[in-house]
């Protein structure tokens, strides 16, 4: 299970410490991130509208990478995965002032490339990989 965070940079003139309410959230110019291309609503805006409010964003971007050099040179903020924010020392995370629900990912494959061996290790590969981080264990079938 992925939660989110809300990332700013460290010297952000309006978010001071750790949290923030509702309204300042709000009132902040957001970036986010649309691999489609263009999008301007996601997860975050649909927990909003149940509260009856919404955010400003003013800019999509294609990737994480690129959100992250962004949010470091602006007063823009955007709602990340929390892991994505723990690898970014230059942003300072927030809580936040609601709730979004999170996500998990998973590992899927066609059955013909179930014994396949090259498949196989590269399934393991991932699976071992995973095991080392900071998330809950994976289950038998995954491998």
């Amino acid at each position: 299970q992925e939660d989110y965070v809300c990332v700013v940079r460290q010297e952000h003139p309006t978010v001071q410490g750790d949290a923030m309410d509702l309204d300042t959230f709000c009132r902040l110019d957001h970036a986010l991130v649309s691999y489609s291309g263009g999008a301007f609503s996601g997860a975050t805006d649909q927990a909003l509208k149940t509260l009856n409010r919404q955010r400003n964003v003013m800019v999509s971007m294609p990737s994480f990478l690129s959100l992250a050099e962004l949010i470091r040179s602006t007063d823009f903020c955007a709602v990340v995965p929390k892991r994505l924010a723990e690898g970014q020392p230059l942003l300072k995370q927030v809580a936040l002032p609601f709730q979004v629900e999170g996500f998990t990912k998973v590992l899927v494959w066609h059955e013909r490339t179930h014994h396949q061996a090259a498949f196989k290790w590269l399934r393991a590969l991932i699976y071992d990989t995973c095991q080392s981080l900071d998330i809950a264990p994976l289950t038998a079938q995954t491998k």
